[in-house]
């Protein structure tokens, strides 16, 4: 064989191994799609009546909600380079949130040279009204540095709300209060307060009076609190002694000349959904 021969045999066999590659077999390995293996929700279920603004609660409230989870990548992990959140309702299939989720430079470096599975934890802000409650779709997915998508996880999503209205005891009263000469007597009305979803939900905790002769007192609810002691009542407080601690309390004065007979009070305390509590019916003898 000559040498002209030797080189077109040569220059065949690269030709014809060149076109037995497949269209596959030319991509780099770190082009392949992102494998995610598992998404799961670490805050699947969000209570919003725990969740207040400016200290209240309306159904009109704007609420944005942390929602955490873990997602599972496979190798190659190392292309991974941000996370898609979308968040649509499962009763219209309507989107109400989607973004993406960058990697952290801590988190690329620690996956570099990682051929073991890889769990992120992550979190995407999602902004809601209050009155938007049930079960809504969180699709997550992965995206690699040219914008190569992994497959897609769904999870559901559960906004509820569940106020649980407040509960009242232990109310602290005289039964009788006898009036002196001149001046005034002095009580201090102390009431036990819980609340479901927490102290924070109590809106306001308040008593009525009936009068001896049946009629209702013209000084309306009179409001107890759990301040400390702090408010000024106009130049005494509440007689209340520790802060938040879910004893409201209120100092009541009788002035001598008061109408002597049976008083009845009627305690409850309306937490910020407006729901009321159980009520405490109290009477006082007054001599």
């Amino acid at each position: 064989m000559n040498i002209k021969s030797g080189l077109c045999i040569v220059f065949v066999f690269f030709f014809l191994s060149g076109c037995d590659k497949s269209p596959d077999s030319i991509i780099d390995s770190s082009s392949k799609r992102p494998n995610l293996l598992a998404v799961v929700l670490t805050t699947p279920v969000f209570n919003t009546d725990t969740i207040f603004v400016n200290g209240q609660k309306s159904s009109s409230d704007q609420l944005t909600l942390s929602v955490g989870f873990n997602a599972t990548i496979g190798i190659p992990m190392t292309a991974v380079q941000s996370f898609h959140f979308a968040v649509t309702k499962t009763s219209n299939s309507a989107e109400i949130a989607s973004g993406d989720i960058p990697l952290t430079e801590t988190e690329r470096r620690e996956i570099q040279g990682n051929y073991k599975l890889f769990v992120f934890q992550k979190i995407f802000l999602l902004p809601i009204q209050r009155s938007d409650i049930g079960i809504f779709n969180v699709d997550i997915s992965a995206i690699d540095g040219s914008g190569l998508e992994s497959n897609t996880y769904r999870s559901p999503l559960s906004i509820l709300r569940l106020n649980k209205p407040p509960q009242i005891s232990n109310l602290q009263s005289p039964d009788t209060l006898q009036l002196p000469a001149e001046g005034y007597v002095v009580n201090l009305l102390t009431l036990k307060v819980d609340d479901p979803n927490g102290i924070a939900d109590i809106q306001k905790v308040q008593f009525t009076s009936i009068l001896p002769d049946g009629k209702p007192s013209s000084s309306g609810p009179i409001q107890m609190y759990d301040d400390g002691g702090k408010v000024d009542l106009g130049g005494y407080n509440s007689g209340d002694t520790n802060a938040a601690d879910g004893i409201y309390s209120r100092i009541i004065q009788l002035r001598s000349d008061a109408t002597r007979g049976t008083y009845t009070f009627s305690f409850v305390a309306i937490d910020k959904s407006n729901d009321t509590s159980n009520v405490i019916t109290h009477t006082i003898i007054v001599q």
